[in-house]
């Protein structure tokens, strides 16, 4: 695999963790968060925003409207 198409594969492999963080986020909010699980989630986010940021990425998270 050429390193172009890896940089896409790994794109695409943190936005799809993103966008599971994200739907999961609703759901245990709604169920309220163990403090173990805020961690997690703490913990999983900085991770991915570091990793955007190695890529090159601008990255800024902001907590949606909608609930």
């Amino acid at each position: 695999m050429g390193s172009k198409q890896a940089i896409v594969a790994l794109a695409h492999r943190i936005l799809i963790i993103i966008y599971h963080l994200l739907d999961e986020q609703q759901s245990e909010q709604k169920l309220g968060l163990t403090p173990a699980n805020e961690h997690a989630n703490e913990s999983s986010k900085r991770w991915t925003v570091r990793t955007l940021k190695q890529l090159g990425y601008d990255v800024t998270l902001q907590m949606s409207d909608t609930a």
